[in-house]
């Protein structure tokens, strides 16, 4: 399969209940249940967890969404990226992404990561954090291509699958991104 090339290729919805074997099959795989803080244990879980989304984004109300990340040709669910609009912080979103272990190292991350990160900065929101297992060496990769820079370190900050690990956080504020965009 090609690289992607531009958004085109992807499509970002809201995820739907007829997703959730999908999203259960790739969050509970072994290799991306690595890193992530919640994996689903049975498909009815996940079915749960997409009931309990907000049906629209909305950068000015604080929650967690989630969008789906579909392969345009096929509408093959591919991947999810969840999108944190902080309470406390009005200012900041978070984000993270997960994708199918078939669909990574095709540059969809990239192109998802990308358009997400030109709405949270369209919608007027002036700073952009990720938070990583050190480990995962792939995604600081992908968010350090994006523009995104060191911002703090955090040992045993929390556990996943009953180990404590740390958490790697990086950020991207807009001056970051317009360089990023002018390479």
């Amino acid at each position: 399969m090609a690289v992607a090339t531009d958004v085109s290729t992807l499509t970002l919805d809201g995820l739907r209940q007829d997703d959730a074997a999908a999203l259960f099959q790739y969050r509970s795989d072994p290799t991306n249940a690595r890193y992530q803080s919640w994996q689903p244990k049975t498909e009815s879980e996940a079915a749960e967890f997409i009931r309990s989304l907000p049906p629209v984004l909305n950068f000015n109300q604080a929650g967690w969404y989630q969008l789906a990340l579909r392969y345009t040709r096929t509408k093959t669910l591919v991947g999810d990226i969840g999108i944190h609009v902080v309470a406390d912080d009005p200012t900041m979103v978070e984000l993270g992404i997960t994708l199918a272990k078939d669909w990574q190292h095709k540059g969809l991350a990239t192109v998802a990561c990308t358009d997400v990160i030109k709405q949270v900065f369209a919608a007027g929101k002036t700073c952009v954090n990720v938070s990583c297992d050190p480990r995962n060496t792939a995604s600081i990769r992908l968010w350090q291509r994006l523009g995104f820079r060191h911002k703090s370190f955090r040992p045993a900050a929390f556990e996943i699958n009953g180990e404590l690990v740390d958490d790697l956080v990086l950020e991207l504020l807009p001056e970051d991104w317009q360089k990023h965009l002018q390479r």
